[in-house]
């Protein structure tokens, strides 16, 4: 008899252990999971910071010199070029390189576009190319023609060639070309598209807290990226700043695709170690510099892609003729609009310069342009850490 009972008694431990179990697990089981998407709080009035818009030219140019020659001492020149996308009704943009060939030195005072479709496009420069060397001259932005299709386009180089006048007392001297034209090349102007439907949440938790935690714009090696833009142009946070942070990550950092089925993103010191990332490295490293450089930048994530906008405040016009001043060229540009203001794209893995269309967005037939090229677009604020 008091065998059983204590067998009773084992017997009913065991049940309630085991009710209590299971009412742990069902509480587990029907506890409300997190939303990945949920918002977050982003950016407050008096966070953001409008970079100074210089009225001045940036570039440094070496000063023509004097042409005088009486006789044509000769050139040989071979040119090379990149182009970005280009659109119908919005145009696009091309960098240019040239390398001397010849035995003589030569100057460069100007390059230019001429297409089938329109009006030519130009540049003043100044650079002097010695005999053998490759030097980049700069980027053209172009108007794009009414309608899409194949067009034909030219370049055209202004050149001094410097030879040597006298048979007893040889002198240095330099005589004009002109405008140069190299051959004429076939260039696509795509159409424009039509809006696309995609899902948008801004400060969606995943990805805020993500890439907050990653975006460190304090860390030693950041930091001396920074101090490299304020030697070139110095002061107080500026939109020449910003671009020139931009054109060192897209110049310098190779784009380095993961594994299938990995998504691990580097930090701005890593990317920095390596050069090398994919589209989410890029951006954290870019808006790590403009932050450490005082600016305010926002994370895009989209299907496949990610990019960053940088914040111009609410004169979209006068951040424009800014950039186009330190691009050399005059530029349409992109960009994204709240109560804050505008915010310019930067897309540094994919685009040729600050405020260029990014990956997936398209200039589009009622106005303007849009992403067309996915199906969520989450916005992002990225605070000072």
């Amino acid at each position: 008899m008091q065998l059983n009972r204590k067998w009773l008694a084992v017997l009913a431990a065991l049940v309630i252990a085991n009710v209590a179990l299971a009412g742990m697990l069902y509480a587990r089981l029907t506890a409300s999971v997190p939303d990945p998407l949920a918002p977050r709080s982003g950016f407050k009035d008096g966070m953001l910071h409008v970079p100074l818009f210089p009225s001045g030219d940036p570039n440094t140019w070496e000063t023509a010199p004097s042409a005088s020659a009486r006789f044509p001492p000769g050139y040989s020149l071979q040119a090379s070029w990149t182009a970005g996308r280009a659109y119908a009704g919005w145009g696009g943009d091309m960098r240019y390189w040239l390398k001397n060939t010849g035995p003589n030195d030569i100057f460069i005072y100007g390059i230019g576009l001429e297409g089938d479709w329109g009006p030519s496009v130009c540049a003043t420069v100044g650079v002097t190319i010695e005999p053998g060397q490759q030097k980049y001259l700069g980027m053209l932005h172009f108007p794009g023609p009414d309608a899409a299709g194949t067009y034909n386009f030219t370049f055209k180089t202004g050149l001094l060639a410097k030879g040597l006048e006298g048979d007893i007392l040889p002198m240095v001297k330099w005589l004009d070309y002109g405008y140069v034209a190299n051959a004429m090349k076939p260039i696509e102007f795509r159409p424009l598209a039509q809006p696309h439907q995609f899902k948008e949440r801004t400060n969606p938790a995943y990805y805020f807290d993500k890439a907050n935690r990653l975006m460190n714009s304090k860390d030693t090696a950041v930091l001396q990226k920074a101090d490299d833009m304020l030697a070139r142009f110095p002061g107080q946070y500026s939109i020449h700043q910003a671009a020139a942070a931009f054109d060192f990550v897209h110049s310098n950092i190779t784009y380095k695709a993961e594994p299938s089925g990995e998504d691990v993103w580097q930090s701005p010191a890593e990317t920095l170690s390596l050069l090398t990332g994919d589209c989410e490295d890029y951006t954290l490293l870019l808006a790590a510099m403009i932050t450490a450089l005082g600016g305010t930048t926002r994370f895009h994530v989209e299907t496949d892609h990610a990019f960053l906008s940088v914040y111009v405040g609410t004169d979209l016009p006068a951040a424009t003729d800014a950039l186009s001043r330190y691009y050399n060229t005059k530029l349409h540009v992109a960009s994204f609009s709240d109560r804050y203001g505008y915010w310019m794209t930067a897309d540094a893995t994919d685009s040729g310069f600050l405020g260029a269309l990014p990956l997936g967005g398209e200039p589009l037939e009622a106005s303007g342009w849009g992403l067309t090229n996915t199906t969520v677009h989450y916005p992002v604020d990225l605070l000072p850490d």
